[in-house]
């Protein structure tokens, strides 16, 4: 074999033996080594060479790897280099298919499959080597299995790991190796394979950003080749965050295609996680004459025989094609520098897809794909000044984690500390994940994993998918569960733009049960589609012969009969008929997504338990409850992309957990309604409104007046007599009255009113009728807290009003705590001394007779005495007819008696 490896001449050969020695040496080994390096095909290779007998009982070499389609292609390109097929020294398993034999000696596995056979087998008997390939992608499954092999070595198992990768800074991860395997200080655990790059041209040419992302890249792509061309052989990687955006360019492109400013030799591919395996390998295919392409006339889409002459090739690719996929026959790089990656949004409890700048190490491996076969050139559609991560964030830290964390429960790690996680998860997500799972009775209070909870980790499914799959079991319609929840899986390849989720299935029921038209059409009955809509949406349902859409019905329904293999009855027997029975995709939705029920608030807008609210347009944008498994949560407004229709009867009994019933009164003034709201988290199910109790009023008014201050109460009815009241209260119990000053402080009146003010509410008047209280109730509310017994002795040391030498009475002021009066001065001739009230001097504000002030003054004596003359002689100027004494303690009574 070391012939054979030699022969291959990839840059990796010369540093085979070091790597196998070193990991042999250590037990553990990071080997950083750039894309194209051979790494992936020639290390398991090596090693099983050097390291293991070439025989013995099941694979010594499990390798993981991110994706199916990597899976397959790096088990073949081994079995090719032996001369072999697959199944025989090397082999593969994903999901659906293993390729192994008896003498298998190196298996490529899917990091799914190895979480679960580690769960199965924790001892992985006969394994002697793990290794992680593309590390960097850091998947939450990638960090969990990380974690899960480390754990069973810190428990002693004896088990040699090889982290892979060409982008990764080993250095924290040796931090968390180095304790665990007590490697010393000075040696390394980081294996670099240099390798010497072809030349790259990188150059930069900024978008203008007026047309959408995909069609200004269109038309960058189609510059080019107007300008230099694509020799033949040659094909241009174009990178771009999203399949949204790949369409877009591909639309352009074939329009550009077809008005022939684009050759018709030119090929144009997508490649993204939504296709099928066909597909994507369609696109990892060299260039060959027998091949086929898809082009566009108008809105239609046809499939024509390639010409014999087709030797170029452009692929819309979203970061899939980064590392582990080789696209083959790449020299010219068309970078966006976005991606688009799945972040969970905490307060709605769902996923959204967030656009963002792709890191400095992902638009480093996007450019290296153009010199991996020789010189090439890579162009930055972005301002090089633009700021960007140095790294992308890895899954763990940013996405949902209630099926990571089911595994670690299972695992026995029931706390996200008990593990040796590269980054431990946050702890807000984790538990956020322990709750759903608690919801969903898969684990109990302290996370030990229950019955069900095992046998939803066998399913291999999410949690929800699973909970619905034993929902279906329960509602006996296991095979529909099973078709439902391999659908929700996989990504959508039905083709069909309506969000509705029932026409999918009834795709896919056809394909299972051959339902006639008439059946298939049952299946709408409850949808929210009108006539009109509905002829054409059977029609699209009835596309089973649609080419592109077969390989995804297929798949989807073969995935289908694995689940139902799984639940245990024969999967043979896995069949759907349930013409008669149209309600049980929203039956099974709500098991699963009770927090996706959401309502219509206007047409196409739908509001969910978090409060969230979400648009949808097509067929369903009329229904008026919707259970949606699919949402973007979005940044401040979501977007349905997968919904069913529900009764009203069906939400409410899927929102029964989360539903809780509220009694509210609502204040116009101080009139009150009563609204009593039905809701579910942040969603208003149902609102009545009606006249208020007293008692509920009573209990309501701490609320009331903490809010509005008890200037809401009509302490200005009567005159202003209830806010006088409290003024001398308060006045009286600061200055040695015998009330406690704090019972009148606004706090105490806020938090007692239910006991002062409470037994006056509608007093004398029809309940709920009005205002709660006018200023009569409010004064006699005031004086019965103080008492009636204490109120004679209010007035007489406290009183309202002052007695005039006249025999008239004036208002007492005692609103900023100092007793004040406001009269015309005549009206105070024949008063000698200031009176005092407990003990503060009464302030007069003296008046003149057209009421403007004169002078303030709290002695009087002093002020007669004093300034009184020159007041007299100013104001008998003015007002000659008034009555101005020499003698100020002379009223104008006693001067009339004078002159009589």
């Amino acid at each position: 074999m070391q012939d054979l490896l030699q022969q291959t001449n990839l840059p990796i050969v010369p540093h085979l033996a070091d790597v196998c020695r070193g990991v042999q040496e250590t037990g553990f080994l990071i080997l950083e080594a750039a894309a194209g390096s051979g790494k992936s095909t020639l290390v398991p290779l090596a090693l099983l060479e050097r390291g293991l007998p070439s025989s013995g009982e099941g694979p010594a070499i499990l390798m993981l790897e991110p994706r199916r389609l990597a899976t397959v292609g790096i088990a073949r390109r081994m079995a090719d280099l032996l001369g072999e097929e697959v199944g025989q020294t090397v082999g593969y398993s994903v999901r659906l298919e293993r390729k192994v034999g008896p003498h298998t000696r190196i298996e490529v596995v899917t990091e799914g499959l190895f979480i679960r056979r580690l769960q199965d087998q924790p001892d992985l008997p006969g394994v002697e080597y793990v290794i992680f390939d593309e590390f960097h992608e850091r998947s939450a499954a990638t960090d969990l299995a990380f974690a899960l092999v480390m754990d069973l070595i810190r428990m002693g198992r004896n088990l040699k790991v090889l982290i892979m990768s060409a982008t990764l800074d080993g250095t924290q991860l040796e931090g968390v190796v180095r304790p665990l395997l007590n490697v010393p200080e000075d040696e390394s655990l980081v294996h670099v394979c240099p390798v010497a790059p072809y030349p790259l041209e990188i150059s930069y040419r900024p978008l203008p950003h007026r047309e959408p992302l995909g069609i200004e890249t269109a038309r960058v792509v189609q510059e080019l080749l107007a300008l230099e061309g694509l020799p033949s052989g040659q094909t241009m990687l174009v990178f771009l965050p999203g399949k949204g955006e790949i369409e877009q360019a591909r639309g352009a492109l074939w329009d550009f295609q077809r008005e022939g400013m684009i050759g018709e030799d030119i090929e144009i591919l997508p490649l993204h996680g939504g296709l099928s395996l066909e597909e994507q390998r369609r696109v990892l295919t060299p260039l060959s004459e027998d091949q086929r392409d898809i082009t566009r006339k108008g809105r239609e889409e046809r499939v024509r025989k390639r010409s014999p002459l087709a030797r170029r090739r452009i692929v819309l690719s979203t970061n899939i094609a980064e590392t582990g996929l080789t696209v083959p026959g790449v020299f010219l790089v068309v970078d966006t520098g976005l991606v688009r990656l799945e972040r969970f949004h905490q307060p709605t409890g769902m996923n959204r897809l967030s656009l963002e700048a792709a890191s400095e190490s992902s638009i480093a491996q996007r450019a290296g794909r153009a010199a991996r076969l020789g010189p090439g050139r890579c162009i930055r559609l972005w301002d090089p000044a633009e700021p960007r991560p140095a790294v992308t964030e890895p899954e763990i830290l940013r996405t949902e984690l209630s099926g990571l964390v089911l595994e670690s429960c299972l695992w026995g790690a029931t706390h996200r500390e008990a593990l040796p996680w590269l980054e431990l998860p946050p702890q807000r997500t984790w538990d956020q994940g322990r709750e759903l799972l608690q919801e969903i009775e898969f684990i109990g209070p302290t996370g030990e994993v229950l019955p069900s909870g095992r046998r939803a980790a066998h399913l291999g499914l999410h949690p929800r998918l699973a909970a619905l799959v034993l929902a279906a079991e329960t509602l006996q319609i296991p095979a529909e569960g099973c078709l439902l929840a391999a659908f929700l899986s996989e990504r959508d390849g039905s083709g069909i733009p309506d969000e509705n989720l029932e026409l999918r299935i009834g795709m896919l029921e056809k394909s299972v049960t051959g339902l006639r038209k008439e059946q298939t059409g049952s299946l709408f009955r409850d949808s929210g589609i009108d006539g009109g809509t509905e002829k054409e949406t059977l029609q699209k349902v009835m596309a089973v012969s649609d080419n592109r859409a077969k390989p995804w019905v297929e798949r989807t329904i073969e995935i289908a009969r694995d689940l139902y293999r799984r639940l245990g009855p024969d999967g043979s027997s896995f069949s759907v008929d349930n013409a008669g029975n149209d309600s049980w995709l929203g039956r099974l939705l709500v098991q699963a997504f009770p927090d996706r029920i959401c309502r219509q608030v206007e047409q196409g807008c739908f509001q969910f338990p978090s409060g969230r609210q979400a648009r949808l347009e097509g067929s369903l944008a009329t229904a008026l409850w919707l259970v949606a498994p699919e949402v973007d949560a979005g940044l401040r407004l979501g977007r349905i992309h997968l919904a069913v229709s529900l009764s009203e009867e069906e939400a409410l009994r899927g929102l029964h957990p989360l539903v809780r019933r509220t009694t509210e009164l609502v204040w116009d003034g101080l009139v009150p309604r009563t609204a009593e709201t039905l809701l579910a988290g942040r969603l208003v199910i149902r609102e009545e409104r009606r006249k208020s109790t007293t008692v509920e009023v009573i209990e309501a008014l701490p609320v009331l007046l903490e809010r509005e201050g008890l200037g809401v109460l009509p302490f200005d009815d009567l005159d202003g007599a209830p806010r006088r009241f409290l003024e001398r209260l308060r006045f009286w119990a600061s200055h040695g009255g015998p009330v406690d000053s704090l019972l009148w402080e606004e706090r105490t009146l806020v938090e007692e009113a239910p006991h002062w003010l409470g037994p006056y509410v509608w007093a004398g008047r029809t309940e709920g009728e009005g205002p709660i209280i006018d200023g009569e109730a409010l004064l006699l509310a005031l004086q019965s807290r103080l008492g009636w017994e204490l109120l004679p002795i209010l007035d007489r040391e406290v009183p309202e009003y002052f007695r005039t030498p006249t025999g008239r009475q004036r208002r007492i002021e005692y609103g900023d705590g100092t007793p004040r009066l406001h009269i015309r001065i005549q009206e105070v001739f024949g008063c000698g001394a200031s009176p005092r009230i407990c003990g503060v001097p009464l302030v007069f504000h003296l008046l003149s007779p057209a009421h403007r002030p004169i002078q303030v003054t709290d002695d009087l004596e002093r002020f007669w005495s004093g300034s009184y003359r020159e007041v007299r002689k100013e104001m008998k100027g003015r007002y000659p007819k008034h009555f101005w004494p020499e003698n100020p303690l002379c009223t104008g009574e006693d001067e009339q008696k004078k002159t009589n």
